[in-house]
C-alpha cells in the first residue's frame, strides 16, 4: 500500500478559490444563454466552453492537488514518526555507515493518551457512556393517549384525575425509552461500537484529526425458506435495517 492509497484523495479549496469558481461558473453560463431576441443559443460562446471548462477543471485541480500537499506532509510526517521511519530527506544526510535507529517517543505518547480517552470515555465494567431520558412533559398521540386512557378505565372501572394521567405517561415515557435504548444499544453492538470510536481516537491522537459518521441505517433482504404442507418448500423476502458507519481520517 503506497502513502496516497494510505490517506485517499480529496480537495482543499479556499474562500478565494471558492470565488474563482463562482467567477468562472458565472463567465460560462453567459457564454450559454439563449439570444432572446433570435431564439437561437450563441454557437460561437457556445464552441469555446468546452476547452474554457477543461482547462478550467484541470487548473482547479491542480491548485486543490497543491494545496492539500502541506497537510499530507504533516499526516505522513507523524506517520513516520509514529512507526519509527526517517523521512527520505534525512536519510539522503545520513552516514551510510551510522546506526539508523529511532526513538519512537511519539509512538509512546500516542498510545497513552489512547489508553487514558478510553479508560475515561467507556468503562472497564461495561456500561453505557451514554443514555435516554424522557422529558418532563412527554408528548404522545391523540391516539396513544386514548389508547392508555381506555385501558386504564377498564381495569380500575373509574375515570383517572388529571393527576393520575400524568403519571401514567411519565411511565410510558419511561417503558418507551427503555425499549429505544434496547435497539440503540443492539444497533451500536452490530456496529462493534467501542472498537471503532478507539480507531478515531487514535486517528485524532495520531494526525489530528478523526472523524466518524453514523450510525447509519442500510436497509437489505433476506431470503426466508418455510415448508407448506401442499405446495412444498417456499421462501419469502423480508426486509431489514441494518446499521453502518462511515469513517473518514
Amino acid at each position: 500500500m503506497t502513502e496516497k492509497d494510505f490517506f485517499g484523495s480529496g480537495t482543499v479549496i479556499d474562500s478565494a478559490e471558492d470565488k474563482d469558481v463562482q467567477d468562472f461558473l458565472s463567465e460560462v453560463s453567459d457564454k450559454m444563454q439563449v439570444d432572446e431576441d433570435s431564439g437561437a443559443e450563441d454557437t460561437e460562446g457556445a464552441s469555446e466552453t468546452p476547452q474554457g471548462l477543461a482547462a478550467f477543471v484541470r487548473e482547479a485541480f491542480d491548485r486543490s492537488d497543491s494545496a492539500r500537499k502541506t497537510i499530507e506532509e504533516k499526516w505522513l510526517n507523524a506517520l513516520r514518526q509514529y512507526k519509527g521511519i526517517y523521512s527520505p530527506e534525512v536519510l539522503e544526510r545520513m552516514d551510510p555507515l551510522r546506526s539508523k535507529a529511532f526513538v519512537r517517543m511519539t509512538r509512546t505518547k500516542v498510545k497513552t493518551v489512547d489508553s487514558r480517552l478510553s479508560d475515561l470515555l467507556f468503562p472497564a465494567n461495561g456500561d453505557k457512556n451514554w443514555g435516554i431520558e424522557p422529558t418532563p412533559l412527554p408528548q404522545f398521540s391523540k391516539k396513544k393517549e386514548a389508547a392508555i386512557l381506555e385501558v386504564v378505565s377498564q381495569d380500575q372501572g373509574k375515570q383517572i384525575s388529571p393527576e393520575e394521567l400524568y403519571v401514567l405517561m411519565q411511565d410510558e415515557a419511561k417503558n418507551q425509552a427503555g425499549k429505544m435504548s434496547k435497539v440503540i444499544e443492539d444497533q451500536l453492538a452490530e456496529l462493534k461500537y467501542r472498537e471503532i470510536m478507539r480507531d478515531v481516537m487514535h486517528s485524532g491522537n495520531l494526525y489530528g484529526t478523526g472523524i466518524l459518521k453514523g450510525p447509519l441505517v442500510s436497509i437489505s433482504e433476506n431470503r426466508q425458506y418455510y415448508k407448506k404442507e401442499k405446495n412444498g418448500d417456499k421462501d419469502r423476502k423480508l426486509k431489514t435495517r441494518r446499521p453502518h458507519n462511515g469513517i473518514s481520517r
